[in-house]
């Protein structure tokens, strides 16, 4: 499988604006003093050794971004991509399928050797926009809001619309491993699978009590991969709904 990683707050625990003047290329970037996500390289070569080929896709300048992928991860990359425009990784992965003989997946044709991995509703809209499948990644604990990136905002992430939801990354390597068992409820029924994914929106407690609010399927529509199941998820709730519904 082609895995498109994001780097910031994915790979390195750069979220932090501390980090700005570093990835928008105005100061150099000594790869020996950015901090990675715990587990981030053996994440990794996880990867390769399942035989899978990983990508970074950041938005961040080169100099930034080549340091860290080529330095501490040692992977090919995407900077500038601009996310969530499809435009620039498009491009970079079908010049990968023409330079390889047809050897290496179209991302154009075939949608199911790729999933995108980010902690922003920005990596999620760019697989969407491909047709990829997605994983929402939450890996750190965001100290500040970016109202651009989601970051620090929860529901927004949230409702991105990813067809899957990550707290580590053993829990992203069991994903692609399975992906089908790992599909949120209600879109792994309709692949005859059982799941008991859930997005926990949120959970209000009480004395006695508690109310728990969670989303079984995602209510998304548009472009995205093809187990998206928003319009069984709509027609759930309607009196002539289907038998299979």
């Amino acid at each position: 499988m082609i895995i498109l990683i994001d780097l910031d707050g994915t790979l390195t625990n750069t979220a932090d604006e501390m980090y700005k003047p570093y990835k928008d290329g105005k100061e150099d970037t000594n790869a020996e003093l950015i901090p990675t996500i715990n587990g981030a390289k053996e994440f990794v070569q996880k990867l390769k050794s399942d035989n899978h080929q990983a990508f970074i896709v950041s938005d961040s300048h080169p100099k930034y971004v080549k340091k860290i992928a080529e330095e501490i991860f040692h992977l090919e990359y995407v900077c500038l991509a601009d996310k969530p425009n499809p435009t620039k990784t498009r491009d970079f992965f079908i010049e990968k399928h023409k330079g390889s003989n047809t050897s290496f997946p179209n991302i154009e044709k075939d949608f199911d050797e790729f999933i995108v991995i980010g902690d922003t509703w920005l990596d999620i809209e760019l697989g969407r926009i491909l047709k990829l499948k997605t994983i929402l990644a939450t890996l750190y604990k965001p100290n500040y809001i970016d109202s651009r990136d989601g970051i620090g905002q929860q529901s927004k992430r949230l409702k991105s619309g990813p067809t899957y939801y990550a707290d580590s990354f053993s829990e992203i390597h069991e994903i692609i491993a399975n992906p089908l068992s790992n599909l949120l409820a209600v879109e792994a029924i309709f692949q005859n699978q059982v799941s008991v994914k859930a997005v926990k929106i949120k959970t209000h407690k009480y004395p006695s009590k508690f109310t728990a609010y969670r989303a079984l399927g995602r209510q998304n529509s548009g472009e995205c991969d093809k187990y998206g199941a928003a319009d069984k998820y709509y027609e759930f709730q309607r009196a002539d709904r289907s038998q299979e519904t």
